[in-house]
């Protein structure tokens, strides 16, 4: 349960479509910069989030732990990627351990990025630019 745990937390701190996460390697993670390279997102098109430094202290708490190859979340194979069904099937888990009575899905949390950030003032350009939409 622990890799779902920390793929939950980079969806949510990043704002990361399931897609990018899965096939997020670990040579796109630039810990020295703090920012996460997402290659060939929606529309095919390159961009940077930015890595808290909280969930850069987890990712390089996981690698030590879970040893990934090639992508950050290995799937059931290591150097294949997680799959869809895995990741949401490890949401439901997750969920139903919290006694979440609401539905969530892995794009929940993506929403809760944009929301939370809303609300707190982020800029909305910034914010765009983040989770890839065109601005």
């Amino acid at each position: 349960m622990y890799k779902y745990q920390v793929f939950i937390s980079l969806l949510y701190s990043t704002g990361m479509r399931l897609s990018e996460c899965l096939h997020l390697k670990l040579a796109h993670v630039d810990g020295v910069r703090k920012e996460i390279l997402i290659k060939n997102g929606k529309g095919g098109k390159d961009r940077y989030v930015n890595l808290p430094e909280f969930m850069l202290t987890i990712l390089r708490e996981y690698y030590l732990r879970e040893q990934p190859v090639e992508y950050l979340f290995n799937g059931k194979y290591k150097g294949k990627p997680l799959s869809a069904s895995s990741a949401q099937r490890g949401v439901k888990v997750g969920v139903n351990q919290a006694r979440i009575k609401k539905h969530v899905s892995t794009h929940t949390f993506r929403n809760c990025y944009a929301t939370h950030h809303i609300e707190s003032g982020t800029n909305i350009v910034y914010l765009q630019q983040q989770m890839g939409h065109k601005y």
